[in-house]
């Protein structure tokens, strides 16, 4: 009977060792995926931040157009202010010269 016994003791210490092997793979295997997973994410997590530099990029590049969009307008607008200026004095010169001209030929008449 003792070696009957210490036999059932040896079939159940090995029982309990395979149970505990079965639960180390099981973790193992479990570890392994949340491995995998947070593998995934990082990937993930750089191609989210190469989007953001080149977002980023790309936004600073359409300010510097705005910028430069709004120095030309600003240009535009001071060259058509300067046509118009121009515009008046060329009319006002018209009007002085055809008051001259309703002038000599008064004094055209006159004489």
């Amino acid at each position: 009977r003792t070696l009957q016994a210490q036999l059932q003791a040896a079939e159940e210490a090995a029982k309990m060792a395979n149970a505990r092997l079965s639960s180390a793979e099981l973790a193992a295997k479990e570890a392994e995926a949340r491995a995998q997973m947070s593998q995934s994410l990082e990937t993930q997590l750089n191609t989210k931040e190469q989007s953001a530099r080149t977002l980023q990029a790309q936004l600073q590049a359409a300010e510097e157009a705005a910028k430069m969009a709004n120095a030309r307008l600003s240009s535009a607008e001071l060259a058509a202010k300067e046509a118009e200026a121009r515009a008046q004095m060329s009319q006002s010169l018209e009007t002085q010269l055809n008051t001259k001209e309703q002038s000599a030929r008064t004094l055209q008449a006159q004489l």
